[in-house]
C-alpha cells in the first residue's frame, strides 16, 4: 500500500513547528532556572564584537557589543554592556555606539515560539484531517462512514455530497473487493 506523499511546504511546517516547539520548552526550562542563578553566554564575533546572551530572573537578555578594545571613539569610551540591564529591572533597552542590547521576558519568548506548532494543530492538521475523511467516503464534519448512505449522514444530519461520496464510495468498495484472479489463456 502506497502512502499519501507530502508537499515541501507541509514538510517544511512541520519541521519548524517542530523546532519552534522544542525552543518554546527550553525558553521554559530556562525560565524556572533563571530564579534560582544566572545563565551567561558569550560568543565571539569575527571582529572584536560579540553577543551575549543573560537569563537571570524571569529575563533573557540580549546583546551585541564591541569588545574593550582601550580606544575611543570621538572621544567617548565604551559605557554600556548587558549587565546593566541586569541590575538594572526597569530598563528594557541600553545602546550606545558600541552596541545595543534588549531585555525580554522568558514567557514573551516562549508565547512568540509557540505560535507555529498551535498554529499547525489549528490549521494543517485539521485541513489533512478534512481530505483523508473526504477521499475516505466519511462525513466532513462527524467521520461516521458514508458508503451506504443517502442524502444525509445518519450520525449528525450533514447534507451529503452526492457526487463526491459516490467516487469516494467507488474507491473504496474498490479497495476493499478482492482482486480476480486473470482470466484463463487461451490457446
Amino acid at each position: 500500500m502506497t502512502g499519501r506523499r507530502f508537499t515541501a511546504a507541509e514538510i517544511f511546517v512541520s519541521i519548524l513547528a517542530g523546532f519552534s516547539a522544542l525552543a518554546a520548552v527550553v525558553v521554559l526550562a530556562l525560565w524556572a532556572h533563571s530564579f534560582h542563578r544566572a545563565d551567561t553566554l558569550h560568543i565571539p564575533g569575527p571582529g572584536n564584537g560579540s553577543i551575549d546572551v543573560i537569563s537571570d530572573e524571569g529575563r533573557l537578555m540580549v546583546g551585541v557589543f564591541m569588545e574593550e578594545t582601550g580606544r575611543s571613539i570621538w572621544g567617548r569610551q565604551s559605557s554600556t554592556r548587558l549587565s546593566d540591564l541586569q541590575m538594572d529591572r526597569g530598563r528594557v533597552f541600553v545602546t550606545d555606539l558600541w552596541g545595543w542590547g534588549v531585555s525580554i521576558p522568558h514567557l514573551i519568548w516562549a508565547g512568540a515560539f509557540a505560535i507555529p506548532p498551535i498554529w499547525w494543530i489549528i490549521v494543517v492538521r485539521d485541513r489533512k484531517e478534512l481530505q483523508l475523511r473526504l477521499t475516505g467516503g466519511l462525513c466532513r464534519v462527524c467521520g461516521y462512514d458514508l458508503r451506504y448512505s443517502e442524502h444525509r449522514c445518519p450520525e449528525c444530519g450533514t447534507e451529503i455530497n452526492v457526487a463526491g461520496t459516490i467516487l469516494s464510495n467507488a474507491r473504496t468498495e474498490a479497495a476493499l473487493e478482492p482482486a480476480l484472479p486473470p482470466p484463463p489463456l487461451s490457446t
